[in-house]
Parts: structure tokens; C-alpha cells; sequence
């Protein structure tokens, strides 16, 4: 409770002294917010509280976890639940998190998390600028030596250059290309497969897949039967004489179920209770096979020819420092020869039949895997003391009662 009252008073002093002062709107700021150790989340202005779309609790959220396993800045694209999920540009945001660290006894603590909420039409426009060796507005021409060399420009030469910057889970985060604006957050295999391959074939990227053995999926849906007549079957005397059987010993055991309640004080009923909003009813047992991309390695610079018989096409990356981003710039030409299959990075499942060893693991293949128990028990000690510990009961019917239900049942 302490650490707690001390961080509400330091994140306020906070948010007064330091944040009222500087100017949003020249930074692209919307929002500014801290996380700490106890709990507490802090955002400002309040008005942004109601776009708030992460985790109330720090320890849930992602942008802590990643902020706390990472040094430097973490970026991550925002689209606000609250919209409607909409990639509507003036919508989306960048949330830009880093650690706190503090230094006691040669010890480093990371007691909490600040950062901001960036305005993705600002920034990208800022990332145009940078991206072009622009030192002003000034400038809209493209500078070129004696052999024709031009220098690059993502801004001016929009066309001809794709400059992206991703994150290292390889999602995108900003791009000079206006029809990729409304695609900021998805993931850049589904963008530009080609390129994404690319980027992995050189390390850049690299990935570990893992597949869920308990998860749940939505059912598929069943084929409408179809319209062909149907014959209609006659029951046979057997037929009805089994019925009227099956329903007497039915009503039987029902009968019999009763008496016993009743002599038990107890109805041998079970009331199944789900969590809020899961809705079991209505998912089924699957397989499903989930990917994550990485940074596999310290290299920063990486640069390629892609050479797809004919049509060749040129990238190169660079890492930026302190920070989860890369900067990708590549020729706009898309070529046919290229393998533009899209790369799957969410979630996918197996539920119509167990996956062969081309989809994924073989069901015949794979060995249980069992829980560890532990190297020794603990289930008596003899300086326990039994007195304290409670014991069970149980109900005992009546014997008469059960004797009396044994006789009617001959």
C-alpha cells in the first residue's frame, strides 16, 4: 500500500510539473501515460481516457512486458476498440513505451514504464522528411551528380521507392506509400510477401512456431442437406414393442432417481458456470499453429538483389538504434516471378483432420507429453498437528427407506 500511495503521489507531480508544460501539437503527442510497479496507470490529458484501449493493469499489458524485456524505445501500432476497429489513418496511433531505470547499490531497478501516444499522419510526414536528407520544406527537388546518381528521397520519389519502417515482430508501422496508410498494424508478409520473404532469407527476420494442442476454434459450418425425396420408413411391430420398452425403463430409472433425492436430501444435478464472455457452447477442440517473428541476430545492416528470373529487385535494411524498428527501403517494382504468396502470421488451426507432416505435426508422431510430478512427497509430517485439520462427512440414508426401494423395484 505504501509503493502504492507513493506512486499515485509521483506519477501526479508528474503529470502537473512536467507534461502540462510541453506542446502536443508540435510533437504529434496525444496522449502521455506512466505505468508502475504497484499498479498504477497514469494518463494524460484525462480526456484520452476514454480512448485508452490497453490494459488498465501494467502487468497485462504488452507494451510493459516488451518495455521491460527491451532496452530502448518499443513501438507498437495502436488501433483504437473504440472506433470500430477502423484503419482509418486519422485514427491510428503509434505507442512509443521504454523502461525507467534506476540505479541503487549497483543494482538496476525498472520500477516503471513511460511513454506517448504518437499521431501517425504527424509522424509519417516527419519520417518522409527524414527519409529524404531534407534540412526544410524548402526543397522539393531531387539532387543528382555528374554519373546521374540521384540521392534517395521517399518523399519526392514515391513512386519508384517503397520505404517502410517495421517492428521486430514485423508488423507496419509507417510507409510513404499512400495505399498502405490504411495498413499500418497489419502484418508485412500479408503487405508485400515478396519482400517479406526476402527479409527473412537474409536474417533479418526469423521465426518460432509452436502449436497449441488445447485450444478451442469456431466450429465449421455444416452442408445444407439436399433437396432429394426421401422414403418414408414404416415401423415394424418389433420396432414399437422396443419403444414402448426403452420409454417404461426410462420412466423407471426417473422414478428411481427421485425416491433416491428424495431419501438423500439431495438432486443428483450439476449446474455447469462459464467465465464472463466465453462462450464454450459454441467453440470446438483444435489444433492451432501460432508464429512469431524476431530479430534473430545484433547484425543493422542488410541489403539484397532479389532475383526472380527476369526481374530483379533491390532492398536495403537498417536497424534503428535504441529502438524495436527497422528501416526498409526497396524498388516499387513488384515482379510477377517473385513468390507473392502471402506469409501467415496469425493464428491458423487444423480442424478438419489431423495435419500431415507438410501442414504440421503428424498425430501418429507425436509423443505424449506428461506433467512432472514432484521429486517427493509431503503428505505426512510428524510435527503436524491433526487436531486443527477438518474431516468429511457424508450423508446416510435411511436402511428401511432402502430396503422398501429394493422391494418395489422386483
Amino acid at each position: 500500500i505504501y509503493n502504492l500511495l507513493l506512486d499515485v503521489e509521483i506519477t501526479n507531480r508528474l503529470a502537473k510539473e512536467a507534461w502540462q508544460d510541453l506542446n502536443k501539437s508540435t510533437h504529434g503527442i496525444k496522449t502521455f501515460f506512466v505505468a508502475t510497479d504497484s499498479g498504477v496507470t497514469r494518463i494524460y490529458p484525462l480526456e484520452e481516457v476514454e480512448d485508452w484501449d490497453e490494459e488498465p493493469e501494467p502487468y497485462n499489458a504488452s507494451y510493459y512486458k516488451r518495455s521491460l524485456d527491451n532496452e530502448g524505445f518499443v513501438y507498437k501500432p495502436v488501433i483504437p476498440i473504440s472506433k470500430g476497429g477502423s484503419n482509418d489513418p486519422s485514427n491510428i496511433s503509434i505507442l512509443a513505451s521504454r523502461a525507467v531505470e534506476v540505479e541503487i547499490d549497483g543494482k538496476v531497478l525498472k520500477p516503471a514504464v513511460v511513454g506517448v501516444k504518437l499521431e501517425l499522419e504527424v509522424w509519417t510526414a516527419k519520417f518522409k522528411l527524414l527519409a529524404s536528407n531534407h534540412t526544410g520544406e524548402g526543397r522539393r527537388h531531387l539532387q543528382c551528380d555528374s554519373l546521374g546518381s540521384c540521392e534517395m528521397d521517399c518523399d519526392l520519389s514515391s513512386k519508384e521507392l517503397q520505404c517502410v519502417i517495421l517492428d521486430d515482430g514485423g508488423f507496419l508501422i509507417m510507409s510513404n506509400q499512400e495505399d498502405q496508410e490504411k495498413k499500418v498494424g497489419e502484418f508485412f508478409g500479408v503487405v508485400d510477401p515478396s519482400l517479406m520473404r526476402a527479409l527473412y532469407n537474409v536474417s533479418l527476420f526469423a521465426k518460432v512456431e509452436s502449436y497449441d494442442y488445447q485450444s478451442t476454434c469456431d466450429p465449421e459450418k455444416e452442408p445444407k442437406a439436399g433437396a432429394a425425396p426421401r422414403s418414408i420408413a414404416i415401423p415394424r411391430i418389433s420396432d414399437v414393442l422396443n419403444v414402448a420398452w426403452l420409454a417404461s425403463a426410462a420412466a423407471w430409472s426417473l422414478l428411481q432417481q427421485l425416491f433416491y433425492s428424495l431419501t438423500l436430501q439431495t438432486w443428483y444435478s450439476a449446474d455447469f458456470s462459464y467465465a464472463d464472455g466465453a462462450n464454450y457452447k459454441e467453440k470446438v477442440s483444435c489444433i492451432t499453429l501460432q508464429t512469431q517473428y524476431y530479430f534473430p541476430n545484433n547484425k543493422t545492416t542488410f541489403q539484397e538483389l532479389m532475383d526472380c528470373g527476369n526481374c530483379s529487385r533491390f532492398f536495403f535494411a537498417e536497424k534503428l538504434a535504441n529502438s524495436n524498428l527497422v528501416f526498409v527501403v526497396s524498388e516499387k517494382i513488384m515482379c510477377p516471378m517473385c513468390d507473392n504468396r502471402p506469409l501467415i502470421q496469425a493464428e491458423q488451426n487444423f480442424l478438419d483432420e489431423p495435419p500431415r507432416t507438410a501442414d504440421g505435426p503428424n498425430m501418429c508422431e507425436l509423443a505424449p507429453r506428461y506433467r512432472k510430478g514432484p521429486d517427493s512427497c509431503f503428505d505426512y509430517n510428524i510435527l503436524e498437528d491433526t487436531s486443527d485439520c477438518g474431516r468429511g462427512s457424508m450423508l446416510q440414508p435411511s436402511f428401511l427407506a432402502l430396503v422398501g426401494l429394493q422391494v418395489l423395484a422386483l
